[in-house]
């Protein structure tokens, strides 16, 4: 994997801010863009006066607040001081902003240390946020085994994405012995909480009878859950349970609705048989343009079996396979 995609990978999947307790949180704490433990000014005052987590909460205004008041350069001096005197969740922001190179030069070495200053004080964002640096190999040396280490701490202390990846982990035995029931366990928990990807997992689980008994009636109910929560993975099982009768009974209408919904969430499989059908005529009438269209978006997406359907000499008219050659083999 490239450095772009491996950086975009992990972003999506990192949190800078830790939005369990009320008092830290950006979204619940400002009254007119001051924190309501402080009082319109005093916040300031407070941070002027070394007040390590005035000076965390100030920094948030500056990062994240009303867009009047916004200065990142404010905000991240403000991280650096909090952090050098320990606080965490100013140490895990301070992190993210050399993670992504927000106002100081992209430097993942330095964004791991102060990742694993706040992990070790407890900060489950953190632990998170180096979990994912060792899984990936970004600032540190990967390192599997230690990647489950931190995610299980975040993990115990409930951070849904971390309950996740600890899933997955016991599934596929990635730094742990395989254990399908522990991982139905952490999918659960995880799921509970709203993790649209922890329910399609769940799904697959009980659909396979990965650590618990088959389930169809299960399965296709935790599809769903993910699907309506705009999760394209869980859309697409949906849609391909319907398609294939699979879970539930065949309804290629229906599988069309939410081949459609996965398509528009970026899934390349489901663009890829939304141009089967335009191609083939199946709950739509056949539209050659449309499924070309498709076809091409599932292919620059990473479907390799679109490039196949493309070559057909029915498409010749409707795209340049030169062209998107060129494009894949530079992305």
């Amino acid at each position: 994997m490239d450095e772009k995609k491996l950086i975009d990978e992990i972003i999506n999947g990192f949190a800078p801010k830790d939005k369990a307790e009320a008092a830290d949180s950006a979204a619940e704490r400002l009254v007119d863009g001051y924190d309501v433990l402080y009082g319109e000014g005093e916040l300031e005052e407070e941070s002027e006066l070394g007040n390590p987590r005035a000076q965390y909460q100030l920094a948030e205004i500056y990062d994240s607040g009303p867009l009047e008041k916004r200065d990142y350069n404010k905000a991240v001096r403000l991280y650096e001081l909090s952090a050098l005197q320990g606080y965490d969740k100013a140490q895990n922001a301070y992190g993210w902003c050399f993670f992504i190179g927000k106002v100081v030069e992209k430097n993942l070495p330095e964004a791991t240390r102060w990742f694993r200053r706040a992990a070790k004080q407890g900060n489950a964002r953190a632990q998170y946020n180096l979990a994912k640096c060792y899984e990936n190999g970004a600032g540190l040396m990967q390192d599997i085994d230690k990647a489950f280490t931190w995610y299980l701490k975040a993990a115990q202390q409930g951070d849904d994405r971390a309950q996740l990846q600890v899933a997955r982990s016991f599934q596929v035995g990635n730094g742990v012995r395989v254990d399908g029931a522990e991982a139905v366990k952490w999918y659960q928990k995880s799921a509970i909480q709203g993790n649209a990807e922890a329910a399609n997992d769940l799904g697959y689980c009980y659909q396979y009878g990965v650590g618990v008994k088959r389930d169809s009636e299960m399965a296709f109910s935790f599809y769903m859950q993910s699907a309506e929560n705009n999760c394209a993975m869980g859309a697409y099982n949906v849609a391909a349970c319907y398609h294939h009768g699979r879970c539930v009974k065949k309804d290629v209408g229906k599988a069309l609705k939410w081949y459609e919904m996965a398509a528009e969430l970026g899934d390349c499989t489901a663009q890829y048989f939304l141009g089967y059908f335009y191609e083939k005529g199946i709950a739509v009438g056949v539209d050659l343009q449309k499924a070309a269209a498709y076809y091409s978006e599932s292919y620059k997406n990473g479907e390799r079996y679109a490039f196949k359907r493309l070559k057909k000499k029915k498409f010749a008219r409707y795209v340049n396979l030169k062209v998107n050659c060129q494009t894949k083999s530079n992305t």
